[in-house]
């Protein structure tokens, strides 16, 4: 009885007790919606809780999130802040469709399921620029306004991230043939001291063992040398000991000399 005394003391300002519920859900409404304008950027993480399980991984990449920051409706124009790494795959004129994140914590919406269909005129670091086909029908179905958190889906990022995929794949086998092959290089490298000091040590030893043969080589010419200055000078002086005992030897024509005291030769004596 307290209880409801209470509660019909509450809605005394109220002309039916179902008028006063009605204003204090769309109180709670109210209230959502603040805390939903106010609330930074949707993480990740949050992001990642929405998207179906079942999905692939690829498929999982089509969605990712923004907030708008400027609305044109005489150009249909849209401009979303976005802060996610896998932008830089969004090329010009991919088509994105846009949803609001509101409806994530509305209840039964009946603009949960409308999705709004655009293309990307231009992107920056932290803007993308988007073309909005119907944007007042976009606007009203889907209750978007300058601050709304947006959750946005594009197969063409899908398509454009796995023919990155495939790319990769085909660089990580370059990169691992290229590491293979610097490993070797390294390797090489590394020894190339070591060969240099091995080549040298096996120059060292012919250069020594060349420089003995030399040495011996020399030796023995020089012996040669030696035993030829010593055999020419015992020939010459055996030659000298010849000449002189021909010298001794020698056997004269006549016993009587002549003895010339004139200038003509027919005037001689002998003796």
């Amino acid at each position: 009885m307290e209880r409801s005394y209470h509660h019909r003391h509450y809605c005394h300002h109220c002309h039916h007790h179902r008028h006063c519920y009605n204003s204090i859900y769309v109180q709670i409404l109210i209230l959502v919606n603040t805390f939903i304008m106010t609330m930074p950027l949707i993480s990740t993480e949050v992001n990642s809780s929405i998207i179906d399980s079942s999905m692939t991984p690829t498929e999982k990449l089509e969605e990712f999130e923004g907030r708008i920051s400027k609305i044109n409706k005489e150009t249909a124009i849209l401009r979303i802040k976005v802060n996610f790494k896998n932008k830089k795959f969004l090329n010009k004129e991919d088509k994105i469709e846009i949803w609001s994140a509101r409806t994530l914590f509305s209840i039964k919406s009946s603009h949960s399921a409308y999705r709004c269909s655009s293309a990307l005129l231009a992107k920056s670091t932290a803007y993308l620029l988007l073309q909005v086909n119907e944007i007042d029908k976009c606007i009203k179905r889907t209750q978007l306004s300058v601050g709304s958190p947006v959750l946005m889906s594009s197969k063409n990022l899908a398509n454009n991230i796995r023919l990155a995929h495939e790319v990769i794949e085909t660089l990580v086998k370059k990169k691992g043939a290229l590491k293979i092959k610097l490993d070797r290089e390294k390797k090489e490298l590394d020894d190339y001291m070591n060969r240099v000091e091995s080549l040298s040590n096996k120059y060292e030893v012919l250069r020594i063992k060349l420089e003995n043969e030399l040495q011996e080589e020399l030796s023995a010419l020089e012996n040669d040398k030696n035993n030829t200055k010593n055999k020419h000078s015992q020939l010459q002086r055996d030659l000298m000991e010849v000449e002189h005992k021909l010298e001794e030897y020698s056997i004269s024509d006549k016993n009587i000399e002549e003895d010339r005291w004139a200038l003509d030769s027919r005037i001689f004596i002998n003796k």
